[in-house]
């Protein structure tokens, strides 16, 4: 059986030691262990598609998961496992992989795996949800600030409360189920973790649930991430759908990345168990 591990040396919880220590257990495990570097963008993407590998195990944060899982998507005899190494690691926990990378290491094994599903904004893949308004903000702030200081999980407190105080919303145009929609802030989920431990609430399997608030008061938008960041889950509205349009928006956060949308309408639709997690 071929491993390839693909680590991102730049992830917030990397090091050299403690990428040895999880080699090594992997290595106890596995016995042909493959290691791979990135050394840019997309690379996680373009080694887990090109390889043959039985399992790939992205060792890195949710961007170098989403890259790894967009490789392996439609492979069907493989299966895939993450290492976690990033700021929050929404994915690990969503489904309840260790934070700790070593003893993630040491609790991988072939006995326990699940079918995950992923969603697409049109052909982009995601396996956290893609957001519109507030949070597609916020990331590109994050994102264009070079001169960042503090760790890039307080920056992103910074940055929203920064973004809830100066900037104005508009409302979006949505359809889903044959209704239209004019959220002003919307999560588009397919996972119930949000920004690390916190919850949106409780989900419908094999949907994309929908978070909106409607309202461009500030103090709706408020209202919601002080809920949801004192563990009482999304406050505003729910729906459910499996396949939605959204019109005339120019940006949006994919899995944590930025996403500029050039086309007047953009489709959003899920696949159900679509890559096999060894979790």
């Amino acid at each position: 059986m071929k491993i390839l591990l693909i680590v991102n040396p730049v992830a917030t919880g990397y090091s050299k030691g403690k990428t040895a220590k999880i080699k090594k257990i992997l290595n106890f495990k596995f016995d042909n262990l493959e290691t791979v570097l990135t050394t840019s963008s997309m690379d996680g993407y373009n080694l887990s598609k090109g390889s043959d590998a039985d399992i790939v195990i992205a060792a890195g944060g949710d961007g170098l998961v989403n890259e790894v899982v967009a490789g392996m998507y439609g492979k069907k005899d493989k299966f895939f496992s993450v290492i976690p190494l990033g700021g929050a690691n929404v994915f690990c926990c969503e489904y309840g992989i260790d934070l700790n990378p070593i003893k993630a290491a040491k609790n991988m094994t072939l006995a326990k795996f699940i079918e995950i599903p992923v969603g697409f904004v049109d052909d982009k893949l995601f396996v956290l949800f893609a957001g519109f308004g507030f949070d597609a903000e916020v990331v590109k702030l994050v994102e264009s600030n070079k001169k960042r200081i503090l760790p890039k999980k307080f920056n992103y407190v910074f940055t929203g409360l920064k973004v809830l105080v100066t900037k104005k919303f508009g409302l979006m145009d949505i359809s889903a189920k044959g209704y239209d929609h004019n959220p002003a802030h919307l999560i588009v989920s397919i996972i119930s973790s949000y920004a690390g431990k916190y919850q949106l609430g409780k989900l419908d399997a094999g949907k994309l649930n929908l978070f909106a608030i409607f309202k461009t008061e500030k103090k709706h938008l408020f209202k919601s991430l002080f809920s949801i960041f004192t563990n009482r889950g999304f406050v505003g509205s729910r729906m459910q759908a499996e396949y939605i349009k959204v019109n005339d928006v120019t940006l949006a956060q994919i899995d944590g990345e930025i996403y500029n949308i050039e086309k007047k309408s953009i489709f959003i639709s899920i696949k159900e168990k679509a890559v096999k997690l060894i979790y």
